[in-house]
């Protein structure tokens, strides 16, 4: 997991020397942006994001949060515009540009970081407001997909009712694997499959129903951080020691650009995974969920939105996710939905795909 301070609620304010913040600190749910009029004053993302058109101006979560989208532009006007010298439109669209900005971080730190090239890769949007900016920060990223899952305002919820079982057990075992004996990796090893066996069994699961993973913390002698490197051996078999150095290097070089091979290799932890795989029968059925919309019908309704200098204001259609399928619908386009909205923007397009994602292809 890796968390960025700047979510829809986000404050947005001018510094001491008259630039723009977006966060780290929220208005919260309560009082909440300027535009749920229950009492918060100064602006946040979101009512940047209601300014610029891509979030309803009138209602959320299909009208049971009312909006109030005058006073969220009157506040961003007044507390950020103005003092900047800036068209409200470019102000608004400043604060999604910094808020991009800022949610690459999280983005590069599960790729770029960890050596894996981010445009190898599809940007996964989720959250109420995540599909609404996903498109911006995929654009500063180069990556050329954008994939918002059903019910992407409730994603993390489902995915914990969903997940399959996973019980992991870890041992200290601080070695140089050159000088390590087999029977004290092996019994480590036996030691944490016993105990994964046993909790899966008190949970109510045979052993036919799950698989157990074993894996190694390593690294070279002297280095502040290990590299998890999964062994290719069943648990109790015979590991061979020159395979597993081999696939640390192969790691260390896939995650930092290279590797150091005459360095001895540390072992750090031991660790045995159990996992219970769920019943094709238990997985969630994303086209139910495709249908939970703030309108029944799909004759789209045009807002004004802004998308930049480049493009300016576009009468947009705000359309169902169900408005969507195999035939691609060119940007911009807003799908609006109980529990989330995403925005297609020009020059992109946006499929359904026959797991009831939207696709959107930059």
């Amino acid at each position: 997991m890796s968390e960025i301070g700047a979510g829809g609620g986000s404050k947005v304010r001018l510094d001491a020397g008259g630039l723009i913040r977006v966060g780290p600190d929220s208005a919260g749910s309560v009082p909440g942006p300027v535009c749920y009029d229950a009492g918060g004053k100064t602006p946040t993302l979101t009512d940047a994001l209601v300014t610029l058109g891509y979030l309803n101006p009138d209602f959320l979560a299909g009208g049971e949060l009312p909006i109030n989208g005058k006073k969220a532009r009157l506040a961003l006007d007044m507390l950020i515009a103005k003092p900047s010298g800036l068209e409200l439109l470019d102000a608004a669209h400043g604060v999604l540009s910094i808020a991009a900005a800022t949610m690459t971080r999280a983005v590069k730190a599960v790729s770029v970081y960890r050596g894996r090239d981010p445009r190898d890769f599809a940007l996964f949007a989720f959250g109420g407001n995540g599909p609404v900016i996903a498109h911006a920060i995929a654009g500063l990223m180069e990556m050329k997909t954008v994939i918002v899952p059903p019910s992407p305002g409730v994603f993390s919820a489902l995915g914990l009712l969903y997940s399959e079982t996973r019980h992991e057990f870890m041992r200290t075992l601080f070695r140089r694997l050159d000088l390590l004996q087999d029977a004290e990796m092996e019994s480590a090893l036996a030691e944490l499959t016993r105990q994964a066996s046993a909790t899966l069994a008190e949970e109510g699961h045979a052993p036919s129903d799950f698989r157990l993973l074993c894996s190694l913390d390593l690294r070279y002698a002297e280095q502040a951080y290990e590299l998890t490197v999964p062994l290719l051996t069943k648990t109790g078999a015979h590991i061979e020691m020159a395979q597993v150095v081999e696939a640390f290097h192969a790691e260390h070089r896939k995650t930092y650009g290279h590797a150091s091979t005459t360095d001895p290799v540390e072992l750090v932890n031991v660790r045995v995974t159990g996992t219970l795989a769920v019943s094709r029968a238990a997985r969630y059925d994303g086209s139910r969920a495709g249908h939970v919309s703030t309108r029944s019908d799909h004759t789209p309704v045009l807002r004004p939105a802004y998308f930049g200098r480049e493009h300016g204001v576009i009468q947009t259609p705000v359309i169902p996710r169900t408005a969507l399928s195999a035939t691609p619908t060119a940007g911009p386009v807003i799908v609006e939905e109980y529990d989330a909205t995403c925005v297609i923007p020009p020059d992109a397009q946006a499929t359904l795909d026959a797991h009831h994602n939207i696709r959107i292809s930059l």
